[in-house]
């Protein structure tokens, strides 16, 4: 019986080891469900991309592209098939419904703002303090939990239209 605690105690001290980091691993698929969930709940003009809805990413070794792509697989948004493009630098960026900007690629966002300021692209980052610089969206930790936070009007100005229940949503 105590060989059985023993192995039981060690089986949950290896488990508590692991479990934090498998957990922070998923991010991305996390990261995809939100796009996914939040790209449902906003409008974007209607002859915008009419027969594909395209999610870019920046930078083509992302860690959210493969969570992406299973997404892609077996959802449409829309009625649209889902698209995922990659982009090595913001002059290769075009008709895009969202563009996620890893946080190893915020350093291109003044450009990336520069380049899509007149297309109803919505710009997704994920580092605390992106809003303040220029993102729609920003995926932020708080109290461990991924939520994000929307920046209403500089949306509006790329002539999206976000559902409330969205802005309901937003930590913000």
């Amino acid at each position: 019986m105590k060989h059985n605690q023993i192995i039981l105690f060690f089986g949950l001290l290896l488990l508590g080891l692991i479990l934090p980091v498998n957990s922070f691993a998923k991010v991305e698929k996390f990261q995809s469900a939100y796009l996914y969930n939040i790209s449902r709940y906003m409008e974007w003009p209607t002859d915008y991309n009419e027969n594909e809805f395209i999610i870019g990413v920046m930078g083509s070794h992302a860690a959210i592209i493969p969570e992406l792509q299973v997404v892609s697989q077996t959802k449409r948004i829309l009625g649209k098939k889902i698209v995922i493009q990659t982009y090595s630098s913001p002059q290769e960026i075009s008709n895009c419904n969202i563009l996620f900007i890893p946080e190893n690629q915020n350093r291109f966002l003044p450009q990336i703002i520069k380049k899509t300021e007149n297309s109803p692209i919505l710009l997704v980052t994920e580092k605390s303090g992106m809003l303040k610089k220029g993102a729609n969206l920003n995926f932020v930790f708080t109290n461990n939990k991924l939520q994000f936070e929307i920046e209403m009007d500089r949306i509006r100005k790329k002539g999206l239209k976000v559902h409330s229940k969205l802005q309901t949503l937003a930590m913000n």
